[in-house]
């Protein structure tokens, strides 16, 4: 059993929090300001009278009550003078055409798509690390270790550790001794090819091995686990010579040691491929 590393969760990305700016209900005019209040004092009549012509006009009392008008002409030649009347209101100035008006200034929008995407490969990064806890080979809890990847596949059916996830499956299954479970899993590894989705040889050696070797168990296969098995046999034995290279052996193993190791997983190549169950019967409706 190898033990596989995990990179650790890439730096988060945290949005930095929106401004509140204050939001103004009223519209404010840019431009000049509005010109002086006009002035409304009643212009002087042309040829006014003076008092030396025009006298007061008598007010009446309780001698003339026949008096009633408050002002009389004392004179024919004379105009009469009008009362002043009360200073008419002021309207406030009205804008001219096409005047600019400040918009109102409303807050942006926060976006959190960035946090959420965070939040959510935390999660499944936790995930990651508990299950590679359940297979550590000093204390090994492989009945957990399907309970958690099971649960991971529940919750991130859509996965970019989908290959490792399956990778995994394919090992706590074959721990398991559930050879059937080892050939559906590893059933769409072996068809899309298990070395050009793998770089790693160890990876690629665990998924081939466990595939051939878990084929002559079941004694009723399906049509695709017969295809899985014989597929996986022969990509064994290509794979063997390029994993077994002169360069690739550890300085602390022997060179029989080496050729013994690669003579041993030959064998369960050949005998996966010399396998020939009995056709499974449909169950009859």
């Amino acid at each position: 059993m190898f033990a596989f590393g995990i990179a650790p969760p890439p730096d988060g990305v945290y949005p930095v929090p929106a401004v509140i700016a204050p939001t103004f209900d009223t519209q404010v005019y840019i431009g000049s300001p509005a010109p002086p209040r006009p002035t409304y004092s009643p212009r002087p009549a042309a040829n006014s009278p003076t008092l030396a012509n025009n006298p007061p006009a008598s007010h009446p009392t309780a001698n003339n009550p026949t008096t009633n008008n408050p002002t009389t002409s004392s004179g024919g030649g004379n105009k009469p003078t009008h009362p002043t009347g009360p200073t008419p209101p002021v309207k406030p100035p009205t804008p001219p055409p096409n005047h600019p008006i400040a918009p109102p200034v409303t807050p942006p929008k926060k976006d959190d798509t960035a946090a959420k995407k965070i939040a959510s490969a935390a999660s499944e990064q936790d995930l990651y690390r508990q299950v590679l806890q359940d297979i550590d080979p000093k204390e090994p809890n492989f009945t957990k270790a399907l309970s958690d990847l099971n649960t991971w596949s529940h919750r991130f059916p859509v996965s970019s550790f989908l290959n490792d996830r399956s990778y995994f499956l394919v090992h706590v299954y074959n721990r398991l001794d559930r050879p059937d479970s080892v050939l559906d899993t590893a059933a769409p590894l072996v068809q899309a090819g298990v070395r050009a989705n793998y770089p790693d040889p160890q990876q690629v050696l665990q998924i081939l091995v466990a595939a051939s070797a878990s084929f002559p168990k079941l004694r009723s296969p399906t049509a695709q686990q017969v295809a899985t098995g014989q597929k996986a046999a022969h990509d064994l034995l290509q794979f063997l010579p390029e994993y077994f290279a002169a360069s690739r052996k550890p300085s602390n193993v022997g060179e029989a040691a080496w050729a013994t190791a690669r003579g041993q997983l030959e064998d369960v190549a050949h005998q996966a491929l010399a396998y020939h169950p009995a056709p499974r019967v449909a169950a009859a409706h």
